[in-house]
């Protein structure tokens, strides 16, 4: 068997002369062109903005009733034309008649007793009223006959100072000696026949009610002296005063 000579090839040539070939070259273009396109798909990529999801944005409407239009004032009437007032005629006065005098019968004064006085000092004693004496004429020259004739007794008014009658004095309230209370009392008293008070009033006050009741207390337990009429006791009415006074 014929011996093979082998031929020794050096590796580096080979390499060489691979790379050289036509084939292998337009692989190498194509992939640098696919990385150069990643490549700027990358930068484009890191360059654009992440894209986030939009969120959805609300809108509310509202309908806005229009304002109502203010209402228009309604005119008013024009005042109806007042008629002038009509003058009033004053009415004429009607002729009074002149009132007639009347004719008054004005009553008869009460005969007025003397002030009695009641102070510090002890009363006095007044004398007693003299009895009323019947004057009598004797006939003589003018008078026909000789005959007496006697006149008619006169009237006299009843009284309460005699002496004999023993009438208090109306007691000085010590609350109104103690207020220096003073004033003057007048009562009116209807004296019967037999002397005693049918009625007291009061007829003029002192100012005190206290003073007044004094004094008509004790005016009702006094005794008079009757009113006498053509010599017959009547009945009447006296005026009374007593005064309380601090400085008798």
């Amino acid at each position: 068997m014929a011996a093979v000579p082998l031929v020794q090839t050096d590796s580096k040539s080979s390499g060489a002369e691979s790379l050289y070939r036509p084939g292998s070259a337009i692989l190498v273009v194509v992939s640098l062109a696919h990385l150069a396109v990643w490549w700027s798909y990358r930068q484009l990529k890191l360059l654009e903005p992440e894209e986030r999801p939009s969120q959805p944005i609300e809108v509310s409407l509202e309908m806005i009733a229009p304002a109502p239009k203010p209402a228009e004032p309604a005119a008013q009437p024009a005042p109806a034309p007042t008629a002038p007032p009509k003058p009033v005629t004053p009415p004429k006065p009607k002729p009074v008649a002149k009132p007639k005098p009347l004719t008054k019968t004005l009553p008869r004064p009460l005969p007025v007793q003397p002030e009695r006085t009641l102070g510090d000092a002890a009363p006095r004693s007044e004398p007693a009223a003299p009895p009323p004496e019947a004057s009598s004429a004797a006939g003589g020259e003018g008078v026909p006959g000789g005959r007496s004739g006697s006149s008619v007794p006169a009237s006299t008014p009843a009284s309460f100072n005699a002496n004999y009658l023993h009438n208090p004095l109306p007691e000085y309230p010590a609350f109104a000696r103690k207020q220096r209370w003073q004033g003057r009392v007048t009562m009116k008293v209807h004296v019967l026949p037999s002397g005693i008070p049918a009625e007291v009033e009061l007829q003029a006050s002192s100012g005190h009610d206290i003073l007044d009741e004094s004094a008509l207390e004790t005016v009702r337990r006094w005794r008079f002296v009757p009113a006498t009429k053509g010599g017959k006791a009547v009945a009447s009415w006296v005026v009374v005063p007593l005064e309380f006074s601090l400085t008798h």
